[in-house]
């Protein structure tokens, strides 16, 4: 009547549920150990992209700021063709209207001639 309260069936009992217990336990920590990792890697990922971007706009800057050098010196190149043709051209046209206006005048000397006859 007065025996022990814990028999050992009890005692079986009272140790399966503390090993279970001892289990969950074990299986809570690695499950915040993996957020733990989870919200590193996430961090980590984030940074990563952040870095990403800084990257792909300095590399956008570059590449305008290449295109931009790349356009200037075209135009240098050719403002220089057109400094080194432009004396040309302008002579060839000087002496375009020189034959113009001698042929005119020869037209108009030519109608003069007629008109006297």
């Amino acid at each position: 009547m007065f025996g022990s309260r814990y028999t050992p069936e009890r005692k079986r009992r009272a140790e399966r549920k503390l090993e279970r217990a001892k289990q969950r336990l074990e299986i809570a920590k690695q499950v915040v150990g993996i957020e733990q990792q989870t919200i590193l890697v996430n961090a980590q990922v984030d940074a990563l992209e952040t870095a990403n971007k800084k990257i792909t706009n300095h590399q956008l800057k570059l590449l305008k700021s290449t295109n931009k050098k790349a356009i200037a010196a075209q135009i240098a190149g050719m403002d220089a063709q057109v400094e080194k043709s432009l004396p040309k051209m302008l002579e060839s046209r000087h002496q375009a209207g020189q034959k113009m206006i001698s042929s005119s005048s020869m037209l108009i000397q030519s109608v003069k001639d007629r008109a006297k006859s």
